[in-house]
């Protein structure tokens, strides 16, 4: 949550450089108009940096940053019992997009037809080494284009001295045009290439939309203080950005199969919840909610009159809570929740392969929080496990449909049945000397399949996709406990690793004889950083930092877009090293 206007006047400038023409300036500034009655904040950051990834045979490159963000803030509080709070955000970005590379050929893949020839241009790939891409250029140029606005306005009334209404409105409305060829070949194939105009559909993983919600709360405390309850009812409503929009096959007269889809969304939901303090130390929370959602989607295949779909999908979920103040520095909970997904529609898929089912999860969640010392040492621990149980799961799949143009691969969302998610969390931070803090986190994940069985073939050995099974980082920090007529100093490096990964979800049967080697997976790797800051330099309102980000210049893969099916595994490098240097000006 971004920082609520104070009466205090200030704020900052910081400006950021670094190697790939990295180029960051911030600034925020606070404005009491009247003191404790009106008051404003205003931020602003612009971010620059260009890409590492270049293509060989243009110099054209990919993975850079450019992006642009604004925020107003408005406080007014005419009263004690009365404050309203109007947020607005504007961001626009205009970035060449990811530098997608062939990693792995498949010959036996269904690539389009008269495309081109992907067995060389993959060996080409190859010859060109990591974070050197010949993609193809669309005639419109190589860009995602995004535009966010949004607007918030928070009133809240105390209308006694144990309740209070508040009345949260939001505006959303977000612009996406895509110019860019998502598979790493130098061919005109399956790209999101549009007329100039934002995307109102078109298959895209977050079409242009408007969205408008508004939620009223009621929030208040009874018996005495020991029972805290919420109750409240909410609406969205999401609709397209324009009618506009056109097929990206027609557009290029390539493979007549995908789809032009408009989607609207409606969601009421009404719920309520309450914690009672039982004791001092022991209290219960307990939740209900109710939630309605109306889908709708014009489809329009090629050379085929529109299809109107429309589908109602409705829920009941619930949480229970218990909560145990041991003693001072240690709490004890345990918790239970439902959850649901709604159901929906692909906007790229054939006919008679566009719904999908909701989604249901049942999860069990103890853990602990302490804080303590041994001996002139001070620790804290976190640590939770939990378990999920899932019905009609949602998944991203990879599935082959028949064409006009023969078998195509195509990436839909479809229920595989049921499976589970079980893990464990744990965060440390032990700080042995006044100078030295050492902290960490490791997370465990162990998803799976139960049953999944589709279109009569049993899928359940598939591994998941995008689910990072371990994951850990550390970080040491140094405080040089310098005077402070001289500022605050310190030094810090940390390690971030994961373990490999399925990038996308590819429904092949066991013992099919075309698997991928890789099996769609995302290697593991580790990531180590440094930094150095200083602040209130010599006692000024002035912050120094220094950065170096990928320490070892590793060559990792951090995306793996499982296209086995289709004639090739897709991967994007992760950054090279990065370093730089940044001030901070306070006033």
């Amino acid at each position: 949550m971004p920082a609520r206007p104070t009466s205090e006047l200030g704020g900052y400038i910081d400006v950021t450089d670094g190697n790939y023409n990295a180029r960051r300036y911030q600034t925020v500034v606070n404005v009491p108009l009247v003191n404790d009655v009106l008051m404003v904040r205003f931020a602003a950051d612009l971010n620059y940096r260009d890409g590492y990834t270049i293509n060989p045979i243009n110099g054209h490159d990919y993975d850079n940053t450019d992006y642009q963000a604004a925020r107003l803030g408005v406080l007014y509080k005419p009263t004690d019992r009365i404050e309203n709070y109007f947020l607005v955000n504007v961001a626009a970005l205009n970035e060449h997009g990811a530098g997608n590379e062939c990693i792995l050929y498949n010959p036996n893949g269904a690539f389009v037809a008269g495309a081109g020839d992907l067995k060389s241009a993959c060996a080409a790939q190859q010859s060109y080494g990591p974070r050197y891409d010949n993609q193809w250029i669309p005639p419109l140029g190589d860009h995602i284009r995004t535009r966010n606005y949004a607007a918030d306005d928070t009133f809240t009334v105390q209308l006694t001295d144990h309740i209070t209404l508040k009345n949260i409105f939001g505006y959303r409305q977000y612009q996406y045009f895509q110019s860019y060829e998502n598979y790493g070949t130098p061919f005109p194939v399956f790209e999101y290439s549009l007329v100039p105009q934002w995307s109102a559909g078109l298959g895209v993983a977050a079409p242009s939309q408007k969205k408008y919600s508004d939620e009223l709360q009621l929030h208040g405390e009874s018996f005495e203080h020991r029972f805290h309850w919420q109750s409240g009812f909410s609406s969205t409503r999401f609709t397209p950005n324009s009618r506009d929009d056109i097929d990206v096959a027609t557009y290029y007269s390539i493979a007549k199969v995908t789809f032009q889809s408009l989607n609207w969304k409606k969601r009421h939901a009404v719920y309520s919840q309450g914690t009672y303090d039982l004791t001092d130390k022991l209290n219960v929370t307990v939740g209900a909610r109710y939630t309605e959602d109306l889908r709708r989607q014009l489809t329009t295949p090629t050379d085929v009159p529109q299809n109107n779909l429309s589908a109602k999908f409705h829920a009941t979920t619930w949480n229970v809570s218990l909560q145990y103040q041991f003693n001072h520095d240690m709490m004890l909970y345990a918790t239970s929740r439902k959850g649901y997904k709604s159901g929906g529609f692909n906007n790229v898929a054939i006919q008679g392969a566009q719904e999908f089912s909701p989604e249901y999860v049942t999860d069990y969640e103890i853990g602990e929080k302490s804080e303590f010392h041994m001996g002139d040492m001070k620790a804290r621990i976190n640590f939770d496990v939990f378990r999920s149980n899932f019905n009609g799961w949602q998944e991203r799949v990879t599935k082959i449909y028949d064409t006009p143009n023969g078998p195509l691969p195509f990436a839909v969302v479809t229920n595989v049945a049921k499976g589970v998610v079980e893990g464990a969390d744990l965060e440390a931070t032990l700080i042995p000397t006044p100078h030295l803090e050492i902290s960490g986190f490791y997370t465990f994940l162990n998803p799976y399949f139960t049953s999944n069985t589709i279109d009569g073939v049993d899928y359940s050995h598939t591994p998941l996709a995008e689910v990072v099974k371990h994951k850990a980082s550390a970080t040491v920090r140094y405080l040089l406990g310098l005077p402070d007529s001289i500022g605050d100093a310190s030094v810090s490096t940390s390690y971030a690793w994961q373990s490999y990964q399925v990038g996308g979800l590819t429904l092949i049967p066991l013992g099919s004889s075309n698997p991928d080697p890789f099996q769609g997976r995302l290697p593991a790797y580790g990531v180590l950083n440094a930094r150095a800051d200083w602040k209130n330099v010599m006692g000024h309102p002035v912050d120094l930092s220094a950065f170096c980000d990928n320490l070892t210049n590793k060559t990792y893969l951090t995306l793996m877009n499982n296209a086995w099916t289709l004639g090739e595994d897709v991967g994007q490098y992760g950054p090279p090293r990065m370093y730089g240097v940044s001030v901070r000006v306070h006033f």
